[in-house]
């Protein structure tokens, strides 16, 4: 007859304690994932509710997912200077070049290659309108 210590007996029991936990922890979490994605099914409209509010539900991502960006590419094919001569808002020539100048990295799709453009746009300060304005490029999506 084999003899057991009890040391082995009470890991043994605590063993399968902690297994019979788990199986529950994850009859819990399919539960939950099966509610959070559970398709949308819409009752058919009662003419006695009122019509649902847009405001009920929340715009955006769902908790916890994380947002995307594109990268940058690695290398700018092209580099474009954009310049003013007038303000675009009073049509002014009185325009002073400010230091700062923005940068706006476009990549446009040439089949079958792609284009990564640089525009680099002055700024200039408009001393009619008092505003501090920025030109839009030849081809570039604002």
């Amino acid at each position: 007859m084999k003899r057991v210590c009890q040391g082995c007996v009470q890991y043994k029991k605590r063993i399968d304690d902690l297994e019979g936990e788990l199986a529950y922890v994850k009859f819990e979490l399919e539960d939950l994932r099966s509610k959070r994605y559970k398709p949308n099914k819409k009752k058919p409209p009662d003419d006695t509710r009122p019509p649902p509010s847009s405001s009920q539900k929340k715009k955006g991502g769902l908790f916890g997912h994380i947002g995307w960006f594109r990268k940058k590419p690695k290398e700018i094919d092209r580099i474009e200077e954009v310049r003013l001569d007038k303000c675009p808002e009073c049509g002014s020539k009185n325009l002073t070049e400010c230091k700062k100048i923005h940068e706006h990295i476009q990549e446009d799709i040439v089949l079958p290659k792609v284009e990564a453009i640089l525009y680099r746009k002055h700024r200039y300060y408009c001393k009619s309108c008092k505003k501090v304005i920025s030109p839009k490029g030849e081809s570039e999506i604002p």
